[in-house]
């Protein structure tokens, strides 16, 4: 994985799971077991949730394509809407 600016910051990213909460949305990046997904609770602010997913290519993710990996709705009303590192 690359980060943008940093050849120290990948490594920590795949070391680290992490999960960051705010307005209704969860990321979770965990690099190591594969599992890089927002969470958007079905009060989610979406203005907050677009500049988030505009920003994912900054720090290395984007969105799966949906052909690919579509999102889902978990019990709760929740999207969870997986990532992927972004390969150049």
């Amino acid at each position: 994985m690359k980060l943008v600016g940093s050849s120290v910051v990948p490594k920590l990213w795949e070391r680290l799971a992490i999960t960051i909460s705010s307005g209704g949305i969860s990321v979770h990046l965990d690099c190591e077991n594969e599992e890089l997904y927002i969470d958007a609770a079905p009060d989610h602010d979406e203005r907050a949730l677009t500049i988030l997913i505009r920003a994912l290519p900054a720090y290395g993710f984007e969105v799966m394509p949906e052909s690919e990996c579509p999102a889902e709705t978990l019990d709760d009303g929740t999207v969870r809407i997986w990532l992927a590192e972004v390969v150049e």
